[in-house]
């Protein structure tokens, strides 16, 4: 087992009680630790009863038992990408709709592969929203909420200025911010195909565009929740009316 996977089963088996399907993935990820010889069999016991149930803390299982909870390793960036990786295609996974399949398809390999850490400077905007958006976020995925907080600082933050502001809106140049997680400059390299996370600050209509290829965003105000395909076109933000005003 590499440290890479243990590393982001690790992550995994700190997974928030609640969300469907979490005990069975906190009890998959202890078998694996099991066998690894990272967690004791009275530990498994305690994950595999706790799994009976998603609300069930392990934990508190095992402090009804007298077991002292297993001490995790601190895990390094390129399992928190992992992890990260992982979360986002399980959330792909449960929506439907025009290039979902394509785009799992497309981050596949990921999710076998190292990833190099691309950490970049401190960003105004994700300093600023981040923690907000993430407290949101908790209330519908907790899990994909804490891949992400876990992973911000190993990834490189852009806010993009050079946006026509007629088009785009007066204020979106200073109050988004995006990474990719998959690209040309990403911690997962691809020519052509970019996967990412965009911020927008409160306030901010981040307005119907179009780019020159497909491309679609899932996006919700603070959560993954459906996908928004984009028209495929030559120009760069047609039809551009709203987007960038506060309101």
């Amino acid at each position: 087992m590499t440290d890479l996977r243990t590393g982001a089963l690790w992550l995994a088996l700190a997974e928030p009680a609640g969300p469907p399907g979490s005990g069975r993935r906190r009890y998959g990820a202890a078998m694996a630790l099991h066998a690894a010889g990272a967690l004791s069999t009275a530990q498994l016991e305690a994950y595999r009863e706790a799994a009976t149930a998603d609300a069930v803390e392990p934990f508190r299982v095992m402090a009804d038992r007298g077991l002292a909870p297993p001490a995790a390793p601190a895990p390094d960036a390129a399992a928190r990408l992992a992890h990260l990786m992982a979360e986002t295609d399980r959330c792909l996974a449960a929506l439907s709709g025009p290039g979902i399949a394509e785009t799992r398809t497309l981050l596949a390999p990921a999710l076998l592969q190292k990833p190099d850490p691309r950490p970049g400077r401190a960003n105004l905007v994700v300093e600023t929203h981040m923690d907000t958006a993430l407290e949101a976020a908790k209330t519908i995925d907790p899990t994909l909420a804490a891949a992400i907080a876990a992973a911000t600082g190993d990834l490189t933050w852009i806010t993009y200025d050079a946006y026509p502001p007629d088009q785009i809106g007066p204020h979106f140049a200073s109050s988004h911010a995006f990474c990719s997680l998959i690209g040309a400059a990403a911690p997962w390299t691809a020519s052509d195909f970019d996967l990412g996370l965009f911020l927008v600050a409160p306030g901010i209509l981040y307005r119907d565009h179009a780019h020159p290829r497909p491309s679609f965003t899932c996006r919700s105000p603070a959560r993954i929740a459906g996908v928004s395909p984009l028209t495929e076109s030559s120009a760069r933000f047609p039809r551009c009316s709203r987007s960038g005003t506060r309101r």
